[in-house]
């Protein structure tokens, strides 16, 4: 506000007779309170308040002023007075003053967010107002490493490092500060107090509105950058290479070679690989030389996109050591390194009148050329026709159409897929044969009928299930009968196809008219006989020992002793017999966190004998799989058994069963045969392997006596506790992370027995959501076994 500005207006009232001198008022100012000399003020007679020179807070925030107001009554004035406070608002007419006009500070070379130093500013106008509080600009900082923070209640600024400073680039750094108010400068100064009118002042306004630039003050600040050991120094952040999956051992990838940047010192500088998922490279800690130590497969779950990622650490010999990262980039182009697979080896038909069909549908986890379309081929086509054919016979997903002369039950089909390479896999596909009630087809989960059929069918059902289960629970001892799993052809049928598990009868010494067997197939069927000899004779004796129990109690004549010897004496014959068949197989199981691996030692065939029926891993359901070692005839009733309680399990609750479930049911049926009369124990140990509903991996393993337990891993058959004793030595939590680290255990452990390496090796693997694949064949088998003893 300029001299001459009307600060109030005053106004009194006089009720005496208007226009008359009796109602004139004349104003007057009677004190000002306190009197300062840079300002005057006056009054007007109409009431109006104005001052002449300049209003300074600095001097004083407030003003009382008296005016008093007088008639001009021709006898008597009469008069009254009022008190005017005026308040004077802060201006910014004082500059900020820095407390030292120079400052320095250290700070560290790769040092962020770190305080330099504190600026410290004085200012004589009102705190915390515009006029009072300042802002900082920082020049000569083009790359923006510095910044200033204000303390809002001392004014003072804060410098501090926000982009690391580089010590070879430059130890002292000069900035120049600057130092404004957030208000426009404005003062007033008197120059000359005139009797009359108004004063000479000076007044100067530097209003930014109007293009003038504030007044500031400037502080200039050195600051030194101490040297610290820098890291290491790649070119590039990124290296990429390529290289074709599964090449040899020691393959060299790429040099990938840091600097130190540190001046003045002789740095040894050491390559390590920080981050290498699957184990696959390795470096040469002095040149940075990467290569090979594992196969490279595109296939692996660590491969993203054909591109597998290894961050390698450059390290130096500093004090503290500091480290540079790359990262290198590897694109794997892939090779036919795997055979197709069906996508489930499980279909459902409908039956019908005439021809039905369904479609499977086969994948290769290989691309390009060396996958789909895939060709599909039948085995033994010719003795399959007009009930099995495919049609078409190339692409991703074929039909596979039944022929009207084939009946509802469940047959094994041998499919061949082929590549485009003609990289070929043979898979057994299961086929259900069904009358259906919907579509798709659905043989396995079938709706209750108690709700469409009568109580007194219903009734009919249970009594015949009850009459089967009772025919099977008295199969003789010397000779088990054979059950039919549900849903199965009967055995008289002529186009019955091979069982999966199915041991026919082999062809030379105990099939009349058949081909004379191999040395080694007649050995191993006189040694079953023999066994089967020795079982008989071993369960008349048992049969007579609980005679005589029997007899012994009812006379009150209980010798403990000597029934306990004759017990142990019948468990020690029936341990030998089981031992001995045990040890002419060996078997291993693997549970990893993802997977299950099954491998068995195959023995050799007759050369006339179809080795698909000779199978050791058997499937219980879609989800359960056994591999077991002895008896294979004993075998057979215990895998029929358990396939009926899977079905029966599916029938009543809907859902299928869990490993441990079927587990105790096996072991349950083992133990009945070990305290009936008549009955002997079945010869066979099993390793029964799955995944339950959660998804989680199971490995369990039965023995003749009924026990069962769960394992991480375990053996059965020949030379079982070596193959144990390798298993705990050399199995470990963070390996079974990965499939190949889980089936390598399960192969190394093998060839710890076998000693004709992989042509005698038959692999099974069960993943998370898929089938079980069998890997059969040799060449395959020994890759993997080439691989394990690199």
């Amino acid at each position: 506000m300029k001299q001459g500005d009307i600060l109030a207006v005053i106004h009194a009232m006089d009720r005496d007779m208007p226009n008359s001198v009796n109602s004139t008022v004349n104003y007057k100012i009677v004190s000002v309170n306190p009197k300062t000399s840079n300002v005057d003020f006056e009054i007007d007679q109409i009431g109006r308040i104005k001052f002449k020179g300049c209003l300074d807070y600095e001097e004083t925030s407030l003003y009382k002023i008296i005016v008093e107001a007088k008639d001009r009554g021709d006898k008597v004035q009469l008069s009254s007075s009022t008190t005017v406070v005026l308040n004077i608002e802060d201006a910014n007419d004082n500059l900020p003053v820095l407390v030292s006009p120079m400052a320095t500070g250290k700070v560290k070379e790769r040092e962020t967010n770190v305080t330099v130093l504190t600026i410290k500013v004085t200012d004589k106008d009102k705190p915390s107002t515009p006029a009072w509080k300042v802002r900082y600009y920082i020049e000569d900082d083009k790359d923006g490493h510095f910044q200033i923070d204000i303390d809002e209640k001392t004014n003072d600024g804060i410098l501090k490092v926000i982009k690391p400073l580089d010590f070879e680039s430059g130890i002292l750094w000069n900035l120049s500060i600057s130092v404004k108010n957030e208000e426009d400068y404005f003062s007033c100064i008197v120059k000359n107090k005139k009797p009359r009118g108004l004063w000479d002042v000076e007044i100067i306004h530097l209003d930014r509105n109007k293009g003038k630039s504030s007044i500031s003050v400037n502080q200039r600040v050195v600051i030194t950058v101490e040297d610290v050991n820098d890291p290491p120094e790649f070119k590039k952040g990124t290296e990429k290479v390529y290289v074709k999956e599964n090449v040899k051992i020691g393959h060299f990838l790429q040099n990938v070679t840091a600097t130190d940047m540190d001046s003045g010192l002789l740095s040894v500088i050491t390559y390590k690989v920080a981050e290498d998922p699957a184990g696959w490279v390795t470096v040469n800690s002095k040149t940075g030389a990467v290569t090979t130590k594992g196969i490279v497969d595109r296939e692996s779950k660590y491969v993203v996109n054909n591109t597998y990622t290894v961050v390698i650490h450059a390290v130096d010999n500093g004090k503290p050591p500091m480290t540079g990262t790359v990262l290198l980039k590897i694109y794997v182009n892939d090779e036919n390194d795997n055979t197709p697979t069906l996508i489930s080896n499980m279909i459902d038909i409908c039956m019908a009148d005439g021809e039905s069909m369904n479609n499977i549908t086969a994948e290769d986890i290989d691309e390009g050329y060396n996958s789909g379309p895939f060709r599909f081929e039948l085995l033994n086509a010719k003795e399959l026709k007009g009930k099995w054919r495919l049609d078409p016979t190339y692409g991703e997903t074929v039909n596979l159409i039944r022929g009207s002369k084939v009946f509802s039950g469940v047959y094994e089909l041998s499919v061949k897929v082929y590549d485009r390479q003609d990289y070929w896999a043979l898979h057994n596909l299961t086929v259900t044969v069904c009358k259906c009630t919907s579509l798709p087809p659905n043989c396995r989960h079938r709706m209750s009928t108690a709700a469409q059929i009568g109580g007194g069918a219903l009734g009919i059902m249970f009594v015949a299930m009850f009459l089967l289960l009772g025919c099977v629970s008295e199969a003789p001892a010397d000779r088990p009968r054979e059950q039919v799993p549900l849903g199965h052809p009967l055995p008289h049928r002529e186009d019955l196809p091979p069982g999966e598990c199915a041991a026919r009868e082999r062809p030379g010494l105990d099939t009349p008219g058949g081909p004379a067997a191999s040395g080694e197939e007649a050995a191993e069927q006189v040694l079953e006989q023999s066994m089967q000899e020795r079982l008989d004779q071993a369960n008349i004796e048992n049969l007579l020992l609980r005679q005589q129990l029997e007899a012994v109690q009812n006379e009150g004549l209980v010798n403990d002793k000597a029934m306990t010897d004759k017990q142990k004496q019948f468990s020690d014959i029936l341990a030998e017999m089981t031992a001995d068949y045990h040890n002419r197989v060996q078997m291993v199981g693997v549970r990893g966190n993802n997977i299950v691996v099954l491998g068995v030692e195959k023995k050799s065939v007759a050369k006339l004998q179809d080795d698909r029926t000779v199978r050791k891993i058997c499937a219980l359901d879609d989800n359960v799989f056994m591999a077991f070692a002895g008896l294979t005839a004993d075998a057979r009733i215990v895998i029929n058994r358990a396939r009926v309680e899977c079905q029966s399990h599916r029938l009543t609750v809907e859902d299928p069963v869990t490993v441990e479930y079927i587990t105790r049911y096996i072991s349950s049926l083992k133990q009945r045969y070990t305290q009936s009369n008549g009955r002997r124990p079945f010869g066979i140990s099993s390793l029964i392997v799955g995944f339950d509903f959660d998804g989680s991996p199971r490995l369990y393993q039965t023995d003749p006596s009924g026990t069962y337990h769960a394992w991480k891993a375990n053996a059965i058959g020949r030379s079982a506790k070596t193959v144990r004793e390798f298993l705990e030595k050399n199995y470990k939590e963070e390996d079974m992370d990965t499939d190949k680290e889980t089936i390598k255990l399960a192969i190394r452990a093998l060839l710890e027995v076998v000693q004709s390496g992989g042509k005698n090796i038959e692999l099974a693997v069960m993943r998370r959501d898929e089938p079980l694949k069998v890997c059969m064949k040799n060449d395959r088998i020994m890759l993997k076994v080439k691989k394990v003893n690199m």
